[in-house]
């Protein structure tokens, strides 16, 4: 007698699952594809999210390798958005230029780190201002220090480096995945998202697009922003105290990094750049020029670049009194090139 009962798990499904997913596929490639359309329709271009684990990599990177020597740019935003580092690459092929700028920071923790590296034998360019000597700056990048010294010694940095480079890559192709496209950010503009006037790319160079990619409405109210932002100083409020305690800075700690950064093979240019109008002059009114700058190859022995000193440094424009025009950079880090070499600051291979 048959049985009645059937084995239910045994029929072959009947639903066209390959289908469904190809549909299914075909639908996320066509809403990518309109997003990213209407993205760059709106003006926006692709840009990459800075994070520590990329500052990480390319801290992993300032080692010299085979007869190729690292140029290390360290610094604030002026060094990150002011100095192309693909130009210093062109000039001087025997170098590979490595950028470990960090916006709104000073770059002494990071100098004091690769100082006193032992395997350390590249050249550094510091951006720096006088204020950035001083210990209410020294440890402003010390967290990235930290945190690369944690993840190079554990093997966690190998998931780090592929989700860093899956992520990076998308980012350089996509528009979508820029940071500053995300839901959260454009829930709170209304998805009335203005595109970034700074671009960032792979190898941490920010490139600042004021004139081509700002109003001149946008700007002007972008510079009093800032300009309103830095303040004034009156004389009475400077300490009458830090000119003696810039000497002692001078002396006794950086003289000794710098000696200490030549004995394995290492040196370090300090280089000032440009400020410009109100920025300018409230940067004479805190710390002179003369009183104190022109002082540090004299205290430290260390190397020292001001663009007020290079003729062909010092007539560039700062749209937000502050940085450099993404056109100008390139100009910048050809002549800053040009002005390395005449003063012998770069070695070459014999």
């Amino acid at each position: 007698m048959p049985s009645s009962i059937s084995n239910s798990s045994s029929r072959a499904p009947n639903s066209p699952y390959l289908k469904i997913w190809i549909t299914a596929v075909l639908l996320l490639t066509l809403m990518v594809l309109v997003a990213e359309f209407f993205w760059r329709n709106q003006g926006h271009l692709p840009s990459i999210s800075d994070d520590q684990f990329l500052w990480t990599y390319n801290r992993s990177q300032v080692y010299s390798q085979d007869e190729n020597r690292v140029i290390t740019l360290l610094g604030g935003s002026r060094i990150q958005l002011g100095i192309v580092p693909e130009k210093l690459d062109v000039n001087f092929p025997e170098y590979q230029t490595i950028h470990l700028a960090i916006d709104g920071t000073s770059g002494y923790a990071v100098f004091e780190d690769l100082a006193k590296d032992q395997d350390f034998d590249g050249l550094i360019i510091m951006s720096a201002t006088v204020a950035h000597f001083f210990p209410s700056s020294q440890d402003d990048q010390q967290p990235w220090v930290e945190y690369y010294h944690e993840q190079w010694s554990s093997f966690s940095w190998i998931e780090k480096y592929i989700n860093m480079k899956v992520r990076v890559f998308l980012q350089n192709h996509l528009v979508i995945f820029s940071s500053h496209l995300n839901l959260r950010r454009q829930l709170m503009n209304s998805f009335d998202s203005s595109p970034n006037y700074v671009l960032m790319r792979e190898n941490r160079y920010r490139a600042a697009y004021y004139y081509d990619r700002m109003s001149p409405e946008q700007l002007a109210e972008h510079r009093a922003q800032r300009i309103d932002r830095i303040g004034q100083v009156p004389d009475n409020q400077l300490n009458p105290e830090q000119e003696q305690v810039f000497e002692q800075i001078m002396v006794g700690q950086v003289s000794s990094l710098v000696e200490e950064m030549r004995s394995h093979g290492g040196d370090v240019i300090f280089l000032r750049m440009p400020t410009c109008d109100e920025h300018w002059e409230l940067d004479e009114i805190r710390f002179p020029k003369e009183q104190y700058w022109d002082r540090i190859e004299e205290l430290t022995g260390a190397n020292t670049i001001h663009f007020k000193d290079v003729e062909s440094l010092s007539n560039f424009d700062c749209p937000d009194t502050s940085h450099l025009d993404a056109n100008d950079a390139l100009v910048f880090t050809e002549r800053l090139a040009n002005e390395l070499e005449k003063m012998n600051f770069i070695q070459f291979n014999e």
